[in-house]
């Protein structure tokens, strides 16, 4: 069943690879980026695999989101064999010298046990609560245009990388070994960039730097594999793509480049909406870094497949709104639901809900910069603060030690660095500060490190020799090694022997879900032991956590006071309403738990909760302990 599952997922990655090669060797005919082998490969994947993401919505808004069409989007991908272009890319590939190197070695160790320390079952926990049921719902119904208050409100919202778990759960629908693999897909594209591109800039042991400081991250190298935190790994490759394609319209003033920025940004909120400001401020710098922005833009107008490929992303980009459009009438959903009337949505809950999952005010991020930029453990930001800190003093010493100041090094420098805070910035005020939102920008974050330490030894110490500066900068992404000598438990990871027993087909999914879910069985039990109860249930969303699988279990409405109207906002204060609302859904009974043990509740006793229930949090939905400031909701009177 595992072998089954690693030769689907190589079939994808092959896949993704031949669908990007005819679109990116045609953009990236004279870029000198793509003679970097890992950014040739990681962009392309990445292309590849907006391409077949392209398919696999529309087949699903077709009404066609089975085994035989979404596989057969993937097949298709395979006709980039004909493609003359795609076959001279994939020869001059293998004709190329490999040119490996210490740096390079190393790197592919990392990236080695890096894969094997993933090979184990994506846990359905955090967004995966509703990612790994949205594709269970979809392929249930065979289609993705399902709208229903029913519904946690998270299966409408963008999930770009969740969507080909879909490919995998096609063939085994109980198994989540082949969209931990997708999880880990992205994650690798996204070393390979960040890997690749400071490579390209500097050199191999500088990107061997940048690598360590990605798999060095607990929360990077070890994600979905555990009951904690699931990585989008395809945001934090889209940010960095088009952060370094921005500059490099710049640098090459190509407007091929410069079109590829616009491609990734395009697909950010399209994959999570907590990165659109992140994009937001991405293309506004990048706008302002270009030597003749205006020429920029005009020069992608004169080229018709330039305009033919903007497009085409453009569509590609707009197909989550357009399927939540026709879905639940709000193409946002569920931003802005309440003023579209959505699926029993008010303005009043989208108020109250945009405080429970509120961020921070421009005036609380300057007043709590530093902490913000500390609090959690991202390595790399905990850099870029300390270099913000002492920007003053390493201006002041390169003036000092330097009759001529390099303008255009620094300039870039400049760059990076408001990336960095702009894109930290984009995700506070957005959302509640949470370490997997604070790992999106994380790209842009090490490379702004490794060029701070390049420019402070360079520019201001004037230290030529590589070899000390390179010293300093694994000695600084060290901190995180024992991820690769030890078998941590720190966050429930698997162990190497569990790895291991996963390659070999020894433990399956089923084998681990007691470890992580304890009280699955017993949900199970009630179920089969409760069938006439059950099928006139709704699960009661605010079941404890980590006690059972959505994704495991039967699919049955759902009833949850801000993330589903099933029960009708002004319901909440009337008994009567509330029991109404219920059974008009057919529902007797809500599932929770109860005293330790799954109960069915009648909805009379369930409706008496719900009219004391405080619908107003006085807490961000995330508290990790902040200051009051940063976590106190305010509700307009």
């Amino acid at each position: 069943m595992n072998y089954i599952q690693f030769i689907l997922f190589f079939i994808f990655a092959i896949g993704a690879f031949l669908a990007g090669l005819p679109v990116y060797s045609r953009l990236t005919k004279e870029d000198s980026l793509k003679s970097c082998r890992s950014i040739f490969l990681g962009e392309v994947l990445l292309i590849g695999s907006i391409l077949i993401y392209a398919g696999l919505m529309i087949v699903s808004m077709l009404g066609l989101y089975t085994v035989h069409f979404i596989w057969g989007v993937v097949g298709l991908a395979y006709l980039a064999i004909f493609d003359k272009n795609s076959r001279d890319e994939i020869l001059a590939l293998f004709k190329k010298e490999a040119a490996f190197s210490l740096p390079v070695i190393v790197f592919i160790v990392m990236a080695a046990v890096f894969f094997y320390r993933n090979c184990y079952f994506l846990m359905d926990v955090d967004s995966h609560t509703a990612y790994l049921l949205t594709q269970k719902i979809w392929l249930e119904n065979k289609t993705s245009l399902i709208g229903s208050p029913a519904l946690d409100l998270r299966v409408y919202v963008a999930q770009f990388d969740a969507v080909f778990y879909g490919l995998g759960l096609s063939v085994f629908p109980r198994e989540t070994l082949f969209p931990q693999l997708i999880n880990t897909f992205f994650r690798l594209i996204a070393v390979l960039l960040v890997f690749g591109y400071t490579n390209y800039r500097f050199n191999k042991w500088y990107g061997l730097a940048a690598s360590m400081y990605m798999f060095f991250n607990i929360a990077f190298h070890i994600s979905g594999a555990n009951r904690w935190v699931v990585l989008n790994g395809a945001l934090v490759a889209l940010i960095f793509a088009a952060s370094y394609s921005m500059w490099e319209g710049r640098a090459q003033k190509s407007n091929a480049r410069f079109l590829l920025a616009l491609v990734f940004l395009l697909l950010i909120p399209s994959n999570k909406y907590q990165g659109l400001l992140v994009a937001i401020f991405i293309f506004a710098l990048g706008m302002f870094v270009q030597r003749n922005p205006l020429k920029q833009i005009v020069g992608i107008f004169k080229s018709r497949f330039y305009v033919s490929a903007f497009a085409l992303f453009v569509v590609i980009a707009a197909l989550h709104f357009i399927k939540n459009w026709i879905a639940t009438g709000c193409p946002s959903f569920p931003i802005f639901a309440g003023q579209f009337n959505a699926l029993n949505h008010t303005p009043e809950m989208d108020a109250v809900f945009r405080q429970y999952t509120k961020g921070v005010d421009l005036n609380l991020f300057t007043r709590y910069f530093g902490y913000l930029f500390l609090w959690h453990d991202i390595i790399p930001e905990r850099r870029v603060i300390y270099v913000l800190i002492y920007l003053p003093f390493i201006i002041l010493m390169m003036m000092r030690r330097n009759k001529v100041i390099n303008y255009d090094v620094t300039f870039e420098f400049m760059y990076w660095l408001a990336l960095s805070i702009a894109s930290v910035f984009g995700i506070c005020i957005l959302m509640f500060q949470d370490p997997r939102y604070y790992v999106f920008p994380l790209g842009v974050m090490v490379f702004t490190t490794i060029f701070a330490v390049h420019y402070i030894f360079r520019e201001c110490l004037k230290v030529r020799v590589t070899f000390i500066i390179v010293l300093f900068m694994i000695f600084f992404a060290t901190p995180w090694y024992k991820i690769y000598t030890k078998n941590i438990d720190e966050f429930s990871n698997p162990t190497y022997k569990q790895n291991w027993e996963v390659v070999t087909d020894k433990i399956h999914t089923s084998d681990v879900v007691s470890i992580y879910y304890p009280r699955q069985n017993e949900v199970d039990e009630a179920i089969r032991n409760n069938p006439d109860k059950f099928a006139k249930s709704a699960w009661y969303f605010f079941m404890q956590p980590n006690r059972h699988s959505s994704f495991l279990s039967p699919i049955r409405p759902y009833v949850s006071v801000l993330t589903t109207s099933i029960i009708s906002w002004e319901s909440y204060e009337s008994e009567e309403k509330v029991i109404n609302d219920l059974k008009a859904y057919g529902i007797k009974w809500l599932i929770d738990y109860r005293d330790d043990k799954v109960v069915f509740i009648p909805v009379n006793d369930f409706a008496k909760e719900m009219v004391v229930f405080d619908r107003y949090p006085k807490k961000v939905q995330y508290d990790y302990g902040f200051p009051e400031e940063l976590t106190r909701t305010k509700y307009a009177k």
